[in-house]
């Protein structure tokens, strides 16, 4: 179950943390590996509901399908660059959020999937309609293409060389 925090910064009610509850130990290890996966989040809850391993080649076609190549920056910049941690709009082929290592707070508009790159990630996100802040339960492992299944506006993107 999620664990719930109160008060939250930025006039939101609460912010509340996921859980791995739902995943197999397999899916756990997947999870907290470097091999390339997807994981799929709850955008109301925060919770890590699967994580699917899938191939180099298939993660390079996801991620070409929802970002095209851009600029690199310190923190985050708009648009990005092949292979680097990125938070990507909602519809796709608008505006894409580049990080690099370390945590940024802020407020990215219309955001949906994330991709981790050489960096493990927790996401920190406020979903359409809502004063709740969600966020992940810990930092993935890397390689990991983050769905979160709907548009929200981002909040926080930590990004470390290590899972914790």
């Amino acid at each position: 179950m999620a664990a719930e925090i109160s008060p939250a910064p930025d006039s939101l009610t609460s912010t509340v943390v996921g859980d791995l509850d739902q995943l197999t130990q397999d899916e756990i290890e997947a999870l907290r590996s470097g091999s390339p996966k997807i994981v799929t989040v709850d955008p109301y809850s925060g919770d890590v509901t699967d994580v699917e391993v899938i191939t180099e080649a298939e993660l390079e076609a996801t991620l070409e399908a929802l970002s095209p190549s851009g600029p690199s920056a310190r923190s985050w910049s708009t648009g990005c660059a092949s292979g680097k941690p990125c938070w990507h709009d909602n519809p796709p082929g608008n505006v894409h959020y580049q990080f690099t290592l370390g945590v940024t707070n802020g407020t990215w508009d219309t955001v949906r999937d994330f991709y981790t790159g050489d960096y493990y990630a927790k996401l920190c996100w406020i979903p359409w309609n809502s004063t709740t802040k969600f966020c992940m339960p810990e930092r993935n492992g890397t390689k990991a293409l983050i769905q979160i299944g709907m548009q929200v506006t981002g909040k926080r993107v930590d990004l470390s060389k290590t899972r914790v």
